[in-house]
Parts: C-alpha cells; sequence; structure tokens
C-alpha cells in the first residue's frame, strides 16, 4: 500500500480573503506534517488583451502576462509566509481553473490540495467540484470566515455502499495527529431493504478497525432520505470541525440520494470538508487494512446511538 503522508500541498490563491484563509490552514497543515506547500494563481486568457486609457487594444503576450503574475504571486507568497519555517514554491498558469489546478497536482506530485471555496469568489463551487472529481489527491475545502486550523471533532459519515473501509484509512491519518474524536454517522433508509447487509458489513469492518487502532470514535445512526441535508445539520448540531466525504456517486447512490450528496455539502458546509474520489481511494487501499479477527485490544467498545 503506498504510504499516506502529507508531504506536498497545493493551495490554488485568488489574492482575496477566502484564499488567504485557505492558505493558513495550509500553513498550519504544512507545520504538522513538516510539508511543503505550492501557491498557484490562474489567470484567464482575456488578460492578454487590456484597454489603454486612449480606448485603444492592446495585446499582451501570454509570456509577459505570465511573468506579471507571477512575480505578483511570489510577493504575496513573501508577505503572508517570509516569516514563517514553511517551504514554499509559487506558479501560474492561463486557462481553466480547475483543470489548471488538477494538471499542476499531478505534476507537483500533491498530497493534499486545500482550497477555499464561496459561490462568488476564491474558487467557486462548481470549479472545486470539477477538481475534486479530477484529483489525484484529497481535496480540502474551507469555507468563507473559517478561520480553525485544528480538527479536534470529525465526521465520518457511512452509506450503505462498498468502500468505507477503505475511506477510514484517510480519516485516520487526520483524527490521529490532532487526537480528535470521531463520529460514525451512519444513514439508513428503511425503505430500501437491499441496503442493510451491505451496510452491516461495512459497520462491522469499521468497529474492527476502530478498535485495533483505539480511535476515540462513536456512532450514531440515522433513518433519512435526504443525506447531504442530514450531514449537514449533524455537522452543526455536534460541533463538528470537518466533514470526510467520497465524491464519487453510483448508480445506486442516486436511487438512495435524491439529491448531488457531495456537491450539496462540499458547497453548504459551515466547517472544512475532506473530499476523496473513488480513484484515490482504489489507488491507496489495500487487503492488510483488514484487521484479523483474532486481534485483541484493550480500548473501549463502541456506542451506538439511534435518531430517527
Amino acid at each position: 500500500m503506498k504510504d499516506l503522508e502529507i508531504k506536498k500541498i497545493l493551495v490554488p490563491i485568488n489574492y482575496d480573503e477566502i484564499s488567504k484563509n485557505a492558505l493558513d490552514f495550509a500553513m498550519a497543515i504544512s507545520r504538522r506534517y513538516n510539508a511543503m506547500i505550492q501557491l498557484i494563481h490562474v489567470f484567464d486568457s482575456f488578460q492578454y488583451i487590456s484597454i489603454s486609457r486612449h480606448g485603444l487594444l492592446i495585446n499582451l503576450s501570454k509570456k509577459s502576462i505570465l511573468s506579471s503574475e507571477t512575480r505578483r504571486l511570489q510577493r504575496f507568497a513573501n508577505e503572508i509566509m517570509n516569516n514563517s519555517t514553511d517551504l514554499y514554491s509559487v506558479e501560474c498558469r492561463a486557462g481553466n481553473v480547475s483543470r489548471a489546478i488538477v494538471e499542476v497536482a499531478h505534476e507537483f506530485g500533491s498530497d493534499l490540495i486545500i482550497m477555499g471555496i464561496n459561490g462568488t469568489s476564491g474558487v467557486s463551487g462548481s470549479e472545486a467540484y470539477e477538481v475534486i472529481e479530477a484529483a489525484p489527491c484529497p481535496v480540502l475545502t474551507v469555507p468563507k470566515r473559517q478561520s480553525l486550523t485544528e480538527f479536534k471533532e470529525v465526521l465520518f459519515p457511512v452509506r450503505p455502499i462498498t468502500g468505507a473501509l477503505e475511506k477510514y484509512d484517510f480519516v485516520k491519518k487526520i483524527i490521529h495527529p490532532n487526537k480528535a474524536h470521531l463520529t460514525v454517522l451512519g444513514l439508513i433508509n428503511e425503505e430500501e431493504p437491499w441496503q442493510t447487509n451491505l451496510f452491516s458489513e461495512s459497520i462491522t469492518d469499521l468497529e474492527n478497525c476502530f478498535l485495533r487502532d483505539k480511535t476515540n470514535a462513536d456512532m450514531v445512526f440515522v433513518n433519512t432520505d435526504s443525506a447531504a441535508e442530514t450531514v449537514l445539520n449533524k455537522s452543526q448540531y455536534l460541533g463538528i470541525d470537518l466533514i470526510v466525504i467520497t465524491a464519487n456517486i453510483d448508480n445506486e447512490d442516486q436511487r438512495f440520494f435524491m439529491e448531488p450528496y457531495a456537491d450539496q455539502i462540499v458547497n453548504k458546509a459551515k466547517v472544512p470538508v475532506l473530499s476523496l474520489n473513488s480513484r484515490i481511494v482504489a489507488l491507496h487501499f489495500d487487503d492488510s487494512l483488514l484487521p484479523s479477527q483474532s486481534n485483541e485490544t484493550d480500548a473501549k467498545p463502541l456506542e451506538y446511538q439511534e435518531v430517527y
């Protein structure tokens, strides 16, 4: 299994408060994991043309714009990060925002993308979701005015689909260094009896992993036909600092969830959301993650609650 260390963090920058806030997050996480940060700014091709004060159209070369934008980003980075111990680099690109971010993440070998999100500035919701779908690494979206840089209460929604155990391997990389408490939110729909066996298997596997790893966790089960809304409501009620979700939606998901699950959570959450796509999970998952049935531990049993 590939190691899941966080050594390279990519942060899209748009020079507004939202992206600055995301950079604050990145700096805090960088220090915790001793990771390098790469800042990226993407500018549109319309910037190649400007209008002078005399009303004349002036064609500016891509090379000159790129050079100017890179200097601007370097000044921004120096101002924000020069007095810190963080290692960082900068890069500017022209073109589609989400596509450029994904390309740089591949080239940089990013372990995590951290980006501010808001409907009108920063990285837009639609652009963020495009990044999440195609990214080679997890994506942490940080909402406006969110200044928390530690995760002490983590929400882990579990749906009746395959892959819950694989996703947990990413979750524990966040909760253990932060000594955080994990709440597993089991989302069930009693009108869909086909889910019962699959869901039970996932919960059993997760419980075994929690006992093996001595993870501070408990489980809450909710009967719902609106999974995204339930996750958002529970995150506020439980005082959650971080939500971890899988971004991909398959045919069975579409039967169970009436609205796009990940898209709603990423755009509406009041706390940071760590999103994983199925390609990331498949790349890292290995059968060695499965706990041995004979493994003994003195960890306390999980507590269960049913909420309807």
